[in-house]
């Protein structure tokens, strides 16, 4: 982009980053440049690199007060704050009020936000006194190759456009085309090149920023927590697995699945006396087993629509199980164990054998539930090769949804363990194939796992 105009957004929320990235394009002649935190903000401030509109999403864990001090008390640059609607509703009670400062849900519809961005750059022009920048009119529908983000584009199942590199003004290559699968690694070369834009021809680039924008408006509002529907849902757990179901990047149609069965298992458990204190103990903050049991249930969701099972039904199952599998345990520790560690006391070991069956046990006093949610959790320890517990089963004899549950926890506690800045989703995709390769539903599950991140082209499995 040709302007001087600079946009600086804090955000650790790629789909967040991708929704804003593609209003500047639409709307504003402005660079866009990102950093994942408000301290990586103000150290590029303090190095002289300053913007002259700061997007900010909400809520920051840190530091928040001295970066209001430095961006305003020091260099005056307007903030627009940009949260989902309950954190928005909430920043009243700790974002002062500040004529330089704005505020806009990024639930709203991409006009009201993009409104709110011109808003406040105008307000940001006219206190450096700089030329306007210039919106973008119709007439750019005009030109031959219209230029989009290529981040936008990792999501999909199929390419629906022609998409094109320029190597010069008057050469343009055609890189990807319509209608073939989407090979996430395709993309990811590109981006390793520092290829940030893909061209499209100006009748395909209407059509497609309409559809990311509607889109991306959808996956938000799905995604983002309500806490008046959620109350028994921790907020703390659920931002920070957001974090890294975005950094993880499945695809949209798992999200909003995930999110309608969220909806569909709280109001279920909330209509049974004594289980949503139950939830609400599993679910109870900054802890691993709150945070792991979340997390699991968007990656068995996804695990079980790509291995033929895309039913409401089945994600509800497995996200009970989800729920539910380790009520019965309290040490964050002692949960992480997959397998009996014999340097634990007999104590320890002796819990970590009975918990499956104690949560069945719990679970029982409440009428309702689906019994295969019992033989998730009664497995969910076991392992293909017969070396789990409590039953030592080999794969073929592990239920097939038990199955989809362990992959899914292999792969949730590998993540926790190499922590969300190191998270490398292909060498642990690549990891567990190796792992369980040749084992029926587990193979499957991992290859169903590989469709649902973009690593493999979308495909019928059929498992066993």
């Amino acid at each position: 982009m040709s302007t001087n105009f600079k946009i600086l957004m804090v955000s650790s929320n790629q789909e967040v980053l991708d929704y804003f990235e593609l209003i500047v394009f639409k709307n504003l002649e402005a660079t866009f440049e990102t950093v994942v935190n408000i301290q990586h903000a103000k150290q590029d401030i303090e190095a002289g690199n300053i913007p002259d509109l700061i997007i900010l999403e909400l809520p920051q864990e840190i530091g928040l007060q001295e970066f209001f001090d430095e961006v305003d008390g020091k260099h005056q640059v307007p903030i627009l704050f940009t949260a989902d609607d309950n954190h928005i509703h909430l920043a009243q009670n700790y974002i002062p009020y500040h004529p330089t400062f704005g505020k806009i849900s990024y639930n709203q519809s991409d006009k009201v936000v993009a409104s709110a961005i011109k808003r406040i750059s105008r307000i940001a022009m006219r206190a450096e006194k700089k030329p306007v920048t210039q919106e973008v009119t119709e007439e750019k529908e005009d030109n031959i190759y219209m230029e989009l983000p290529i981040v936008l584009f990792l999501k999909s199942q199929t390419i629906d456009y022609d998409l094109y590199l320029k190597m010069s003004e008057e050469k343009y290559v055609k890189v990807f085309k319509k209608g073939e699968a989407l090979i996430r690694e395709d993309f990811l070369k590109y981006q390793q090149r520092n290829v940030r834009t893909v061209y499209l021809k100006s009748e395909d680039y209407v059509c497609a920023t309409v559809m990311f924008s509607e889109k991306m408006s959808k996956a938000l509002s799905v995604k983002k927590l309500r806490v008046e529907e959620y109350s028994a849902l921790s907020i703390y757990s659920f931002d920070k697995v957001n974090k890294i179901v975005n950094k993880l990047g499945l695809r949209e149609e798992v999200l909003i699945l995930t999110n309608q069965v969220l909806e569909l298992n709280t109001t279920l458990i909330s209509k049974r006396k004594g289980l949503d204190e139950l939830l609400q103990k599993t679910l109870k903050g900054d802890s691993y087993i709150s945070e792991h049991s979340l997390l699991l249930t968007f990656i068995t969701t996804s695990i079980a629509k790509y291995m033929g099972w895309p039913s409401v039904t089945t994600a509800e199952k497995l996200t009970l199980a989800c729920f539910f599998h380790d009520i019965c345990m309290e040490d964050d520790e002692l949960a992480k164990l997959d397998f009996l560690d014999q340097k634990r006391s007999e104590k320890e070991l002796q819990k970590l054998r009975s918990h499956p069956q104690e949560a069945i046990d719990l679970l029982d006093k409440f009428d309702g539930l689906p019994s295969d949610v019992e033989k998730i959790i009664l497995q969910h320890h076991e392992k293909p090769d017969g070396t789990g517990f409590p039953r030592g089963l080999e794969w073929k004899r592990i239920y097939s949804l038990a199955a989809v549950f362990i992959v899914a926890e292999d792969f949730a506690n590998a993540i926790f363990e190499c922590g969300l800045s190191e998270i490398n989703t292909g060498h642990l995709l690549a990891d567990l194939e190796e792992k369980y390769s040749g084992k029926g539903n587990f193979s499957l599950a991992v290859e169903a796992l590989k469709i649902a991140m973009g690593y493999s082209k979308p495909q019928t499995l059929q498992a066993a």
